[in-house]
């Protein structure tokens, strides 16, 4: 599969997108999974033989052998993990260092790694002596490389910065190395500072030029393995659950089939019933389908009051459904 979602392990929001996402008979299917919370470590929303990517950075200042203790723990009731060794991670003296990271490969068959920051790559001097020393089969590596927040900048950036990367990893680590997976969120959070849905446009589109850089990169190394993975409609390093509260502007991402975001954003703060208005407006455009997934259906329910008492919904389940539509369009758009 060339697309791989990132999901918080966040239960009110990403993980119930997670479940509710039509993937059940697609066993290519392999989301990136992120964890912040220790109380959460056992993930008991999440299928155990279900196989998914798994980031941890639940402490500040998260010690790498730390880190090998809860995937090994972790992989006794999930055990179909792929760990992701996090750029952030603090290491202690070589010698402790080497000894988790021999732990952790010979463990697990398959592990990823994540550099974050990529515009100004830096990696642990540990971190790049334990890829340089330990690694015997780099085609059991994976390579995520997140530019952190992709909507600040171009296409044209975007190549550059992660051709650096790529071609840092073949020139100082090894040359082996297949599977490159490009990252980053892709939208912001917030609407605010974009035209309402009175505008002649009716919707704020977003280019997704993350999505172009990849088919680019692509052509560059048509040799590698690269892959395509973002926040889905979220934002990296945001966190929080319990989205609406207070005032807001009602407002919905809907991913269109080219990966591009269309935001309608209401005029108007806290009135829940532009929600049905709004999709209407998304059920009346040439790219809606109803058919197409749970959140076209969502769609088509608000519009039409078939809500079974539910009302307008409110940003948690509008956000919901929006990031399933998303993973199902953009796994449609690069299977």
């Amino acid at each position: 599969m060339n697309y791989i979602p990132i999901f918080k392990y966040k239960e009110r929001i990403d993980i119930k997108a997670y479940t509710l996402v039509n993937m059940n008979e697609k066993e290519e299917y392999v989301p990136l999974v992120e964890l912040f919370l220790e109380e959460k470590i056992e993930m008991k929303q999440i299928d155990s033989k279900k196989k998914f990517y798994l980031s941890m950075l639940i402490e500040k200042n998260m010690q790498f052998h730390n880190a090998v203790d809860y995937f090994i723990d972790i992989a006794s009731a999930h055990e179909n993990i792929i760990p992701v060794i996090n750029s952030d991670y603090n290491y202690d003296n070589k010698k402790l260092s080497f000894k988790y990271a021999k732990k952790l490969f010979k463990k697990f068959e398959k592990v990823a790694i994540k550099i974050n920051g990529i515009k100004d790559i830096f990696i642990r001097e540990n971190f790049e002596n334990i890829l340089l020393s330990v690694i015997d089969d780099y085609e059991n590596l994976d390579v995520f490389l997140d530019i952190d927040f992709a909507y600040n900048y171009t296409r044209e950036q975007m190549i550059e910065y992660f051709g650096n990367a790529i071609n840092y990893f073949l020139d100082e680590i090894d040359d082996e190395i297949r599977t490159f997976i490009i990252s980053g969120s892709i939208v912001k959070v917030s609407s605010i500072g974009l035209d309402d849905f009175h505008a002649e446009d009716r919707c704020n589109t977003i280019k997704n030029n993350m999505l172009l850089a990849y088919y680019e990169l692509k052509k560059i190394f048509p040799e590698l393995n690269i892959k395509y993975s973002d926040y889905t409609i979220d934002e990296k390093y945001m966190f929080i659950d319990d989205i609406g509260g207070g005032n807001f502007y009602p407002a919905v991402k809907y991913t269109k089939n080219n990966g591009d975001i269309c935001i309608y954003k209401s005029p108007n703060i806290t009135e829940f019933k532009d929600y049905i208005k709004i999709a209407k407006m998304i059920e009346s455009e040439t790219f809606f389908s109803k058919s197409h997934c749970c959140g076209c259906e969502y769609i088509s329910d608000i519009a039409n009051s078939r809500t079974d008492g539910k009302g307008t919904g409110n940003p948690s389940t509008w956000k919901t459904r929006m990031m399933c539509h998303h993973v199902e369009t953009m796994y449609k758009l690069l299977a």
